[in-house]
C-alpha cells in the first residue's frame, strides 16, 4: 500500500454528492505552491502551483463539504488512483486522484470564516489539470 501526504490550499469549494444508497462522495482540488526563487547567474524561477485532485467518501466527504472551503489549509493522507476511460471520440483519457482516507484542517478556527486571500492560483480548468507538459519532463 502507499500513500501520499499533502499540505496545502483548497482550489475552490468542495462539491458533495449524494446517492441512493446513503453514500457520498465530495470532490475537491488541493494546491501546492513551490516558492519562486533567482539563481546565482539573476534567472528567475518563477513559483509553481501543483495540483492534486481528490476524491473522499462518506464520513470524510461530510468533514470536507461541512468544514473546508476555497482557500483554506489542509493536511491530506491519500492514495493515488488512475483511472482511464475512452470518450465518445474514441480517445483515451487518464485522470490521476488522491483518495482521501484522512483529512486535517490547518486553517486557524478564527480564519475560516475569511475569504480566500486574493492572488492565490486559480484553479486550470479540469482538462489542464492532468495534461503533461513535455517541456517540463528531465528526459
Amino acid at each position: 500500500m502507499h500513500q501520499t501526504l499533502v499540505i496545502g490550499n483548497l482550489g475552490r469549494d468542495p462539491e458533495l454528492r449524494k446517492f441512493d444508497n446513503g453514500g457520498r462522495v465530495v470532490n475537491f482540488s488541493v494546491g501546492v505552491t513551490e516558492r519562486g526563487y533567482k539563481l546565482e547567474n539573476g534567472v528567475e524561477i518563477p513559483p509553481h502551483t501543483e495540483w492534486y485532485r481528490c476524491v473522499a467518501k462518506n464520513a470524510t466527504a461530510d468533514f470536507v463539504a461541512n468544514y473546508c472551503k476555497k482557500g483554506h489549509k489542509v493536511h491530506i493522507i491519500a492514495r493515488k488512483h488512475t483511472r482511464r476511460y475512452t470518450d465518445e471520440k474514441n480517445v483515451e483519457h487518464v485522470i490521476e486522484e488522491f483518495i482521501v482516507s484522512n483529512i486535517e484542517h490547518l486553517t486557524p478556527k478564527d480564519k475560516r470564516d475569511e475569504p480566500a486571500p486574493a492572488g492565490e492560483p486559480a484553479v486550470p480548468p479540469v482538462e489542464d489539470m492532468f495534461t503533461e507538459n513535455k517541456q517540463d519532463l528531465p528526459f
